[in-house]
């Protein structure tokens, strides 16, 4: 088997700031040789992804200290990606899933990686809690009074422009290139559809499964699906007609399935999300586990519902 699950029944719900968690022990592996073909991706991942002036680029010579995959493993085996995240959210969240990712994310923290604190501007009551389940929050004024490194999480244009070169050189994540998908083009997993080059949507690959995501972009935020023989759980073409107008310009991507897997009674669509660590005294990516998310079937948009669900996930290194 490429993914192998282990069934257990246990739900908790975590409420917090307007938000709510739901968490199973519910677990699900990857082997070692699917845990391989991720970090070649990775190795290839990191000359692609844009380069800027960061601590983490300038020192390590990596877009970021810390990544996150979402992606599935296919039935042959072949882990396909949908993207990776160097800003990498949710790394709170998973150590409350996953405690043996939870161990490795402090262990790197506490030995392997220098100190930092977390750059994030205030956003009271509704604030997402996932970092501060982590680390240490400093604001603007004190960042730059002090030569801490920084978790950015300000995006650049939010930070004054007389500090904000400082900042970046002290950020251990993208700053300028946060949210930025220009790599997926450099990888062959996607590429440029134009409103006026497609003929106004005319020209889009109807006839096929694919997926159009915006050149940045966090969440599922304007994240179009679609299906030619299908019509549950993707958008209508008059929907992705109008992103499409309204973004001017987006990535198409060939349709990736979820996978399948039961929780209780209940049949969910999951999506996986394995986190590497980058380890600067070894120079290397380390397997650091990670979460799988899903939402129940037919729903292929997985993330940000509140019927989403979470898991633990280990990986074979």
């Amino acid at each position: 088997m490429c993914a192998t699950m282990v069934r257990h029944m246990k739900l908790q719900t975590l409420e917090e700031a307007g938000r709510t968690f739901t968490y199973t022990d519910h677990r699900i592996s990857v082997p070692r040789f699917v845990t391989a073909q991720m970090l070649d991706i990775l190795k290839k991942w990191q000359t692609v992804f844009p380069s800027e002036a960061s601590y983490v680029s300038r020192e390590y010579g990596v877009p970021s200290i810390i990544v996150r995959f979402d992606g599935v493993v296919a039935p042959e085996g072949r882990f396909d990606a949908y993207e990776v995240q160097s800003g990498c959210g949710w790394t709170g969240y998973a150590g409350l899933v996953n405690e043996a990712f939870r161990d490795m994310r402090d262990n790197f923290v506490k030995n392997k990686w220098p100190p930092f604190k977390l750059l994030a501007p205030l956003r009271k009551p509704l604030e997402n809690p996932d970092e501060l389940f982590w680390l240490q929050r400093t604001s603007l004024k004190e960042a730059r009074e002090s030569d801490t490194l920084l978790w950015v999480r300000y995006l650049a244009q939010k930070i004054p422009k007389r500090v904000r070169g400082a900042i970046i050189a002290r950020s251990l994540k993208p700053v300028q290139a946060h949210n930025s998908k220009h790599y997926g083009t450099a990888l062959g997993w996607w590429k440029t559809v134009m409103w006026h080059e497609s003929l106004h949507g005319s020209a889009l690959p109807w006839d096929e499964a694919f997926v159009l995501k915006p050149s940045f972009q966090y969440g599922s935020t304007d994240i179009m699906l679609w299906k030619p023989n299908e019509r549950t759980g993707r958008a209508t073409r008059t929907q992705i007609i109008q992103t499409l107008q309204r973004n001017g310009g987006m990535y198409l991507q060939r349709f990736i399935a979820p996978m399948r897997t039961r929780v209780g009674n209940n049949e969910y669509n999951i999506i996986l999300r394995p986190f590497f660590g980058y380890d600067p005294q070894e120079k290397r990516w380390v397997p650091m586990q990670g979460v799988w998310t899903g939402r129940p079937y037919p729903n292929l948009r997985i993330h940000g519902a509140s019927d989403a669900i979470s898991g633990p996930l280990y990986m074979e290194a």
